[in-house]
């Protein structure tokens, strides 16, 4: 954001904008109401700008409606699928060339004075506007170039086309393909002739010595081929001519850039300036010399800025630095210098008697010690049995001893070589300033080589221009001796010169009487001229209205004025120099006459009247200056007012145009407030519609279509909630009745069950005595039989009325069971079958389910496409409401399920997610992320308890292991320790 600095207080502003004429009250419709009335009409009016309370309005202005232009023009190529482009095809595009105004220029055309920095944002404002131009060219878009045309003539020079067609003389190749080109750089030139290494197939004349040669060259075996750049700088070669690295890589960048370094071979002369833009001015002319051997890469020379030539004769100062590069002497540490060699003496001491090799010795042999001694310390140990233990508790006893004994002698060397090394490196200082300091002195090393460089040049040029001051003494001398020869040499011709002076005198006086009248008149026309352009400036200030239908005329009136200026001016010179040539005439005549003996009174008096005649002609001359320059100023004046005029007239269009937009928003106050009233209706109504009746429609014809519309649509959502009310009516009547035929069912189907579990359990119960009278043996006739009619008098099984005296074995018995068992394995084997068939009947009706769900989404989708294509329809066309009559009874379903699935707090819950996840930084969003994926994968999930489970077990028995291995260590009870 830019900070604006007011350069009057804000009183004096407000003041100023109080005071000055209030713009037109706005009139509102009658149906607007008094607070949108109040709005459109304030106290005080808006001022004409929306920086009008800056310093500089004007500048921001500008600024401002570049930055409109700039925005409106990238979305108009937006959408026209021309941007954003991709780098190659943005390097592709041709550049639109054109000629901007300079600072002063575009000061004038902005009305305001400008800073090199607000200068350099226009400049930059208006090269984004160039390229979109371009692009708006090649995209064939008229509409956008016209509109940035517009802008962009504001601040184009008046001669643009004329500078534009100014071509630079192309590159000239001799022959051979040698190119010749000049590059320059601050005060430094340099000729440059660039040589292919490879020469060009031009047919060249060969004598036969030379054909002879040519074959015996082709006989010799042939090398290698490496292609070497070669460089010759006046004469010099090219490393030893600039001995600095920097220079040299700035000489040969657009070789190194481009890729060709090896394909030319350079010769150039360089005059002027220092190394450094010397070294500048070859690049420059190398860079030229390959844009035009190789016209591929000037792209790549112009993204480089190969071939741009600086400028600037004096670099600017930078802030924190004593010139343009030099750094102030607190950065170089020069005012520290004795502290600095205090520092390396002190230093050098402490360092040399440290000596760091011995003491890597020491460290090393201690190093050894320390890794043996460790070795030693190492002993393993097997497991004893429990007889032994008691016998080698002394051997372990005298080692813990030993080894007690060895850890304080390793304590104490340890401590000794600690602290010997910590004496010596106590006091060491630290040497990481010493090197930066000697880095330092290296570049300042760097900068003394080139001081001494530049200091041998100066001595030279110093010689040289000491031997030439020598010989301008001599030079002066000869002038003198030659002075006194023209002397007389003049005296002699004075005589001779008087005689042409009589006769031309007269001839000039006739002359200059004419010349003042010409001059009399001219400055009455331009006086003539100038209450016409007074009057002309008071009418355009009346005609401010109708300013831009006479400003073509305005203008080619005043270039017409202008023109008779310039003829009147031509005249005048013309007849003076006419005049000149008949003075050149009358001289050469009157040189061959001989004059008298009052020629010299004469000449006098003439003389006198000439210089009468050349002031009264000077004065008349600065009169008529001073009177262009200030019809100059008039104009320059009456242009600037120009100007303002017409940006106080734009201002006060935009004003009309805002207001026009703002009616235009105000316009369909009555169908809201009809629309409304239908709400209210259609939200508090009665339920029936003929006791209420709809309000009174009091839209304007314009919006009388569109009333009618959502009136139907209101009318057919009651009539289809009337008839979803009916059919849930008769549904649930349906399902009332159902359910009541399904509980009689299930009374009558328990009162089966009941009967049927307690014959189950009679069955069953006979089964078990059967089984058991058959276990005990074989019994009467007159016992088993009552028995087995006893209990199985509810069955009838097995039962015959022609085998009643027959003794009962226990063959019927066992015959009961089998068909009880088969009939029970039947009845699992079907109820299997069926739990089968409902267990696919539901997989069936599962899969059913879910491509009714996908063609229920996929239905919706395609209703929501319908309805988007149905947005851009034409609402009064009859064709398409006849073609959509049809359909509309077909779409009704999924307009209701589209409707009813259109929840905003669904939307609402979306956006704030979004936005919730937006707030997150960049390692809580991957977190979520990671974890979303995870938890919404069941491979995923499954893989991630396992490898949690496995990190805990691993963590686990870690643990147990390290506790286990600290209480296998030996322990001794403290009673058995003698020392």
């Amino acid at each position: 954001m830019q900070t604006v600095r007011l350069r009057q207080p804000l009183w004096q502003i407000s003041r100023r904008y109080y005071a000055s004429a209030p713009t037109t009250n706005f009139v509102p419709p009658p149906s607007v109401p008094v607070s949108i009335e109040s709005a459109i009409n304030p106290k005080y009016p808006p001022p004409s700008s929306s920086s009008f309370f800056t310093g500089r309005h004007e500048y921001n202005d500008s600024v401002s409606q570049l930055q409109d232009a700039l925005n409106a023009a990238k979305r108009k190529l937006t959408m026209a699928k021309l941007l954003p482009l991709p780098q190659e095809a943005r390097n592709s595009l041709p550049v639109g060339r054109t000629a901007w105004k300079n600072q002063e220029g575009i000061a004038l055309a902005v009305g305001s004075r400008l800073k090199t920095s607000q200068y350099r944002h226009i400049l930059n404002l208006l090269s984004s506007l160039n390229a979109l131009r371009s692009l708006a060219n090649v995209g064939n878009q008229p509409a956008v170039i016209n509109d940035l045309a517009k802008v962009l003539q504001r601040y184009e020079r008046i001669d643009k086309d004329e500078l534009l067609a100014m071509k630079k003389s192309p590159v000239k190749f001799d022959i051979y393909g040698r190119s010749y080109t000049l590059g320059k750089r601050k005060e430094s030139a340099a000729r440059v002739w660039v040589i292919p290494t490879q020469p060009v197939a031009t047919p060249i004349p060969e004598t036969t010595l030379q054909k002879e040669i040519s074959a015996e060259l082709a006989l010799a075996p042939k090398m290698s081929d490496v292609p070497v750049t070669e460089i010759l700088v006046n004469s010099v070669p090219f490393a030893q001519y600039f001995k600095l690295p920097r220079d040299r890589e700035k000489a040969i960048r657009p070789l190194q850039v481009t890729g060709l370094l090896g394909a030319y071979n350079i010769f150039a002369l360089v005059r002027g300036g220092g190394i450094s833009g010397q070294a500048g001015a070859l690049a420059h002319g190398i860079a030229k010399a390959l844009a035009a051997h190789a016209p591929h890469v000037k792209p790549i020379l112009v993204k480089d800025d190969g071939l741009r030539r600086d400028p600037r004769m004096v670099e600017r100062k930078k802030t924190g630095r004593a010139k343009a590069r030099k750094r102030l002497p607190r950065e170089l540490g020069c005012d520290n210098c004795e502290i600095i060699m205090s520092d390396f003496t002190q230093a050098l001491s402490v360092w040399k008697d440290i000596d760091l090799s011995e003491l890597r010795k020491r460290l090393d042999s201690q190093g050894l010690e320390i890794v043996e001694n460790q070795k030693e310390s190492v002993v393993e140990f097997k497991k004893l049995p429990e007889e032994e233990k008691v016998e080698a508790f002394k051997g372990l006893l005298k080692a813990y001893q030993n080894e007690i004994d060895t850890l304080t002698k390793r304590c104490k060397s340890s401590d000794s070589a600690f602290l010997g090394v910590y004496k010596l490196l106590a006091e060491a200082p630290d040497p990481y300033p010493l090197l930066n300091s000697v880095v330092d002195m290296m570049v300042k090393v760097a900068d003394a080589e080139d001081k001494q460089a530049e200091l041998k040049t100066l001595r030279e040029e110093n010689t040289e221009l000491k031997r030439q001051v020598s010989e301008l003494g001599d030079a002066k001398k000869k002038a003198d001796t030659i002075e006194e020869k023209m002397e007389s040499i003049i005296q002699a011709r004075v005589s001779q010169k008087a005689a042409e002076l009589n006769a031309t005198y007269d001839e000039k006086m006739r002359n200059y009487e004419d010349r003042e009248q010409d001059l009399q008149r001219q400055l009455d026309l331009t006086r003539s001229q100038l209450r016409d352009l007074r009057a002309s400036h008071d009418t355009s200030q009346a005609k401010l209205l109708d300013h831009s239908q006479r400003q073509d005329q305005e203008v080619d009136a005043k270039l017409a004025e202008m023109d008779l200026i310039a003829a009147d001016l031509e005249r005048a010179n013309s007849r003076v120099a006419a005049v000149e040539r008949r003075n050149e005439i009358l001289r050469a005549e009157i040189e061959s006459l001989k004059t008298g003996s009052d020629s010299v009174q004469r000449t006098q008096t003439l003389e006198a009247q000439l210089a009468e005649s050349d002031a009264e002609t000077q004065r008349l001359r600065l009169a008529f200056e001073e009177l262009k320059k200030s019809t100059s100023e008039t104009i320059t004046a009456a242009e600037r007012k120009t100007a303002e005029l017409e940006k106080e007239a734009g201002i006060r269009a935009g004003e009309i145009d805002s207001l026009k937009t703002r009616l235009k928003q105000y316009a369909d106050y009555d169908e809201i407030k009809r629309e409304l009233g239908i709400m209210k209706f259609v939200e508090f109504g009665q339920d029936d519609d003929d006791e209420a009746p709809m309000p009174d429609p009091n839209a304007d014809k314009a919006n009388l279509q569109q009333g009618q519309s959502l009136e139907g649509l209101l009318m057919a959502k009651n009539r289809k909630l009337l008839e979803e009310l009916t059919n849930i009516r008769v549904a649930r009547s349906e399902l009332e009745s159902s359910l009541q035929a399904i509980s009689e069912e299930v009374v009558h189907a328990r009162a089966e069950l009941g009967k049927q579990t307690s014959l189950n359990e009679k069955l069953e119960n006979d089964l078990l005595q059967i089984n058991q009278r058959a276990s005990n043996g074989v019994t009467d006739k007159e016992e088993t039989i009552p028995s087995g009619q006893d209990g199985l008098s509810g069955l009838n099984l097995g039962r015959k009325s022609t085998n009643v005296e027959r003794a009962v074995t226990p063959q019927p018995d066992n015959s009961i069971l089998p068909i009880v068992t088969s009939q029970r394995d039947r009845f699992r084997q079907r109820n299997a079958e069926l739990e089968e068939e409902l267990r696919k009947q539901f997989e069936s009706i599962s899969e059913l389910r879910n491509e009714i769900k996908t063609l229920q989404s996929d239905n919706m989708k395609l209703y929501e496409k319908v309805r988007y294509m149905q947005s851009y329809r034409d609402e009064g066309s009859a064709s398409w409401s006849s073609v959509t009559a049809q359909a509309n009874s077909d779409l009704g379903k999924y307009r209701t399920m589209y409707e009813d699935s259109l929840n905003p707090f669904q939307a609402f819950r979306g956006q704030e997610a979004a936005r919730a996840t937006q707030d997150l930084n960049v390692i809580e969003r991957t977190v979520l992320i990671i974890t979303r994926q995870v938890l919404g994968n069941r491979r995923a999930r499954t893989a991630f308890i396992a490898y949690a489970f496995f990190l805990h077990g691993l963590v686990l028995y870690i643990t147990y292991q390290c506790a286990g291995s600290s209480q296998s260590s030996v322990r001794v009870p403290a009673e058995n320790v003698h020392i």
